[in-house]
């Protein structure tokens, strides 16, 4: 009987793209703090955008870390199956 394998591109797509989508929002941002600089830009950044890359970093890592089990669950099925 032939094991089933955990379908894991729908989780490293949507990574991925969180990735993709990340940069392009920096890339933008970065931009927009050329034009906007005084303190209510300031006070933005810091209420709102201080913690996204950290907070998308321990998403990032948690989603390596969660793949990582579901892989290794599917090949102990796989191996329990055999026996």
């Amino acid at each position: 009987m032939q094991s089933p394998k955990a379908n894991l591109s729908p989780i490293i797509d949507a990574q991925n793209q969180l990735c993709q989508q990340f940069k392009a929002f920096t890339e933008c941002w970065a931009a927009t703090k050329e034009d906007w600089r005084d303190a209510k830009r300031e006070q933005f950044e810091r209420d709102h955008l201080q913690q996204l890359g950290p907070s998308l970093a321990r998403l990032s890592a948690a989603l390596d870390q969660w793949r990582d089990l579901v892989v290794r669950a599917d090949r102990e099925l796989a191996e329990s199956t055999t026996e």
